[in-house]
């Protein structure tokens, strides 16, 4: 139990790190920051309160510590909560997953030969590599 939950701390510090120090930066994708008449103060106050100036293990501890309590924050492109974006996703995401993973267990209990047989299909169909057991006939076997 202790070692899933280094492990899980370890990618999760990883992840933060590479997202903090990734190229560019993340006020350039908001929209007003990106004009140049912005006065460097309020690039500066806008940093301080997203939390960009901390030191890298205070933001960490601080996103781990909104994680937890399940704040996620603010969306850096239109500042809508992550947490509403998400359940916006989840609908779409349940209608594309759980029938693929409900056909790919489907699958796993095959035998192997029929489950090779009813990929590969028989030789009058057109992908049809493996030989037909019945009869040597062209017709579909099922």
């Amino acid at each position: 139990m202790t070692r899933r939950v280094l492990t899980l701390l370890g990618i999760t510090f990883l992840a933060f790190t590479i997202v903090r120090y990734a190229p560019g930066d993340p006020l350039a994708v908001q929209g007003d920051f990106g004009v140049r008449g912005v006065a460097l103060s309020q690039l500066r106050e806008y940093r301080r309160l997203m939390g960009l100036d901390e030191p890298l293990l205070a933001g960490y501890f601080r996103w781990l510590w909104n994680l937890v309590r399940g704040d996620l924050g603010d969306s850096f492109r239109d500042g809508r909560p992550v947490l509403a974006l998400l359940a916006e996703a989840l609908p779409v995401t349940l209608l594309l997953s759980i029938p693929s993973c409900w056909r790919s267990r489907s699958a796993s209990f095959l035998p192997p030969g029929l489950a090779a047989f009813s990929i590969a299909g028989c030789p009058g169909s057109s992908s049809g590599s493996i030989r037909c057991p019945c009869n040597s006939s062209r017709s579909p076997c099922f």
